[in-house]
């Protein structure tokens, strides 16, 4: 969660969303905000959601708070959550290796943060009230909130060809009922199809 003060703002973050691309581009008036995990009471981290107080409390001054949540279409979310995966294991954070496959149809057993759609992640946080960026328009729609212009760092990997993921019926299948659906509905981005 990143959390700008002069304006009263909250940007809350799922995995994978930009996080920290979000928060250098904003400059030193955002505020990396750790707390409780959602899913992970013993893990403290920057996805964290609850709203403190006195950011609340700041409607009486006139600012009131505002809350925005980064959303991401499912389909290149969970290609670039595979992709980060492989880099933690490539760095030795993560140990067993697995295939693309196997992400998808066992990723129930990874940490949350591989396997919780922005839907589950919204759930678990009991979020209200809040606005949407799309990751797709980050640099547009922080520029629109903020009133001025934002330039966020390049993208840590090129953009996911969803063809060359999806091509598996099975597999897409698979991704749309057990993954992208809730979220494609709730974030109003297209169900995939071959």
């Amino acid at each position: 969660m990143i959390y700008i003060e002069d304006k009263n703002i909250v940007i809350i973050t799922p995995p994978h969303t930009a996080s920290l691309n979000v928060h250098k581009g904003l400059g030193d008036n955002a505020y990396w905000v750790l707390g409780e995990d959602p899913f992970d009471e013993n893990s403290i981290n920057h996805h964290c959601v609850k709203l403190h107080n006195v950011w609340k409390r700041k409607k009486l001054l006139g600012k009131p708070l505002q809350v925005y949540i980064v959303c991401r279409n499912p389909y290149t979310r969970l290609a670039g959550l595979f992709l980060h995966y492989e880099w933690s294991q490539k760095k030795g954070l993560i140990e067993k290796y697995i295939c693309w496959e196997e992400f998808v149809y066992d990723k129930d057993k990874l940490n949350w943060m591989f396997n919780k759609t922005i839907a589950e992640f919204i759930k678990a946080s009991g979020l209200e009230n809040y606005e949407i960026i799309r990751y797709e328009s980050l640099e547009e729609d922080l520029s629109k909130i903020l009133k001025h212009k934002v330039s966020l760092p390049p993208k840590y990997h090129e953009l996911i060809d969803l063809k060359e993921w999806y091509h598996d019926p099975k597999l897409l299948k698979y991704v749309n009922d057990n993954w992208a659906k809730e979220d494609c509905e709730l974030f109003d981005y297209p169900i995939k199809h071959n």
